[in-house]
Parts: structure tokens; sequence; C-alpha cells
């Protein structure tokens, strides 16, 4: 049986490290110590963020962003803050119930059913775009730090990739 510890189920800033400046990818490391998967923090995952330089889908600027926002420095601090009240000098650690209000609130605004939203969207969504990239099972199920074959449930396969198959059939076909 497990014991049970006290375990910070939060990035800290000390989670996020750069590579050496002799790096050509220029990835963050993100570590994470605490997971769905790793409750009791019994080891590190580690998941490299790349670099998408010049785009406002770049994973690295987005971290310094949220990283810049809070006013405290030190490596064991939380990784994600906001003010409050707004625009207030009082920082409070993101927590994943304000986030997903939040995503939810957002979700709603841009005519999304915000019941079909939540925190695990990503989850699920980034191993369906895996699959659309890759068919290397083991890479897919590594990042997404999966220690059964659940995440197989995910693959919401696109329209391109439900043809692929009788495409080919029918091409075999007509030779």
């Amino acid at each position: 049986m497990q014991s049970q510890k006290v375990v910070n189920c939060n990035l800290s800033r000390g989670d996020f490290a750069m590579e050496p400046t002799s790096s050509q990818s220029g990835a963050m490391w993100v570590s994470i110590r605490h997971s769905k998967t790793n409750q009791f923090s019994e080891y590190v995952h580690y998941v490299p963020l790349i670099p998408i330089p010049g785009s406002y889908m770049c994973p690295v600027e987005a971290v310094n962003r949220a990283l810049a926002v809070a006013k405290h420095k030190k490596a064991k601090d939380p990784a994600f803050c906001y003010p409050s009240p707004p625009r207030s000098s009082n920082y409070v650690s993101l927590t994943h119930p304000t986030f997903v209000t939040k995503l939810k609130s957002l979700a709603t605004k841009i005519g999304l059913n915000p019941d079909k939203v939540s925190g695990h969207s990503f989850r699920r969504g980034g191993a369906t775009f895996a699959f659309g990239l890759t068919q290397n099972h083991s890479l897919i199920k590594y990042v997404g730090d999966w220690l059964s074959d659940c995440y197989l449930l995910y693959n919401e396969m696109s329209t391109e990739h439900m043809k692929l198959l009788p495409t080919l059939m029918t091409a075999k076909m007509k030779q």
C-alpha cells in the first residue's frame, strides 16, 4: 500500500528549465512531479516544449509571459499566478477549478457548449492531434504519461484519416 504524503500538485517556477544555449532546439523542459498517473510523486515526467519562433502559438514564449506576470521569483513559488482582485498587487496561484471555470466561460463566449469542455479536453485533444501526426504509439504514450492503453480511446479520427485505408484499398483494386 502506498504511503500517502502531502504533494504539491501545482507546477512551480523551478519546474521549467531552458536547454543550454549550445542546444540547437532551444527547448524548454517541464518537470511534471504530480499527475493523475503519478499521484504520489514517485517519478518526474519530463516534457519538452519546442519553440515556434515568431508564432503566437509558441509554447516557450507563452510560458515565459506567464512566468513574468507574478512578482515573486523563487523556484518553489507557483508557476502560474494572477492578480486577485484584478489589477492588484496580490497574486494567487492558478488552480485547476479556476482554470476550468475560465475555460468554460470562454467556451460560452465563442458559442461552444461549456458542458462539453474541461481541463481534460486538452489531454484528449492532444492525443487526437498526436495520432494525426504519428503512428508511433510508444511516443504518444510516453509524452502523455499514460501507464495503460486508455489513450487509444481518445483517437478521434479526422475524415481524411477515415478515408485513408478505403482509398488505398480502392487504388489497389484498380491495378
